[in-house]
């Protein structure tokens, strides 16, 4: 309860930090405003607005929250592939000759330059970055609520059908994520939660509905 309150309060904040930096823009579209995209539009408050000395302490700010969470990011994703692949990792060290602190090192670095490649390969993007990662985050969201649903309102409901209903869900997420252009727009990532969550109950019953149809014709056999 407590983690969705401060959650809820996190986005009301970030939404009125939106709200006034468009009322400081003189409520205009964004391309009235001369710059390139939304991610550009706290920075140009920033260098622009601010005053000298609190323009410093709010860069600090964000440059030490963003070592804090990429610190944090490649702590887990290291930790991961070593926990997770620990067999690999062994015979992998052996190969390279490093113990298992540099290995995991070796791995931090490894993870760090994915994670400065796929930030550049989004920097040119006119689309927030925020919602795009929101979009993506959704893709996933939807089927993996989808399941959960399902495995509560489908009383009969099976792995063998909600783990294919999964895996066929996500791709058709990601084409809607990337083809549906509604007003030349990209799809919002809540309507891409609910298309996750319909499709995953659509194919979840389907499966059901074709188990139940090769059961009974199995039996009608076997009689």
């Amino acid at each position: 309860m407590g983690s969705a309150v401060g959650v809820t309060a996190l986005f009301f904040l970030l939404s009125g930090v939106g709200i006034l930096l468009w009322l400081y823009h003189g409520q205009v579209p964004l391309q009235e405003t001369g710059l390139s995209s939304p991610d550009a539009i706290f920075p140009d408050y920033i260098v622009h607005g601010l005053p000298a000395g609190l323009r410093g302490l709010m860069v600090a700010a964000i440059l030490a929250a963003t070592m804090g969470s990429l610190s944090s990011t490649l702590s887990a994703m290291t930790a991961a592939t070593v926990g997770d692949f620990s067999a690999l990792c062994t015979k992998l060290g052996g190969l390279l000759s490093l113990s298992p602190l540099g290995l995991a090192r070796a791995f931090t670095v490894f993870w760090s330059v994915i994670l400065v490649g796929c930030s550049l390969l989004f920097a040119q993007g006119s689309q927030s970055a925020v919602l795009l990662g929101f979009s993506i985050a959704a893709c996933g969201y939807g089927p993996m609520l989808g399941t959960f649903l399902a495995g509560m309102a489908i009383p009969s409901a099976r792995a063998t059908e909600l783990i294919p209903a999964f895996c066929l869900t996500v791709p058709l997420v990601l084409l809607a994520m990337a083809t549906v252009r509604p007003a030349g727009h990209p799809l919002a990532f809540p309507w891409l939660i609910l298309t996750g969550i319909l499709l995953l109950f659509f194919f979840a019953t389907s499966l059901r509905l074709a188990r139940g149809l090769f059961s009974r014709s199995a039996r009608n056999s076997d009689a």
